[in-house]
């Protein structure tokens, strides 16, 4: 693992950080998307998650009557046991 400051093998003296400078007071390392590209990722990951509650509660309407159908056709088949009424 190199340590901090220290290059890798294979290295040959670049850095893994964007060959731009955008500012002096900026670390050469950080690289950042502004609030327009922060805007857009949130904009994309709400309407994501809008499709995934969407998409689980479609499945729960069609998929339920898949497996209650059957299951009352089975129940309906099965012989009704009474308690019987005679005493020992």
């Amino acid at each position: 693992m190199a340590e901090c400051g220290q290059q890798l093998e294979g290295d040959e003296g670049r850095h893994y950080t964007s060959s731009r400078r955008v500012s002096t007071l900026r670390s050469d390392r950080l690289e950042t998307h502004g609030p327009l590209g922060t805007l857009w990722i949130s904009i994309g990951l709400g309407c994501f998650y809008i499709a995934l509650i969407w998409l689980n509660t479609l499945l729960g309407f069609f998929l339920t009557p898949l497996f209650v159908i059957p299951a009352t056709w089975l129940t309906d088949r099965m012989p009704v046991r009474r308690k019987s009424t005679s005493s020992p």
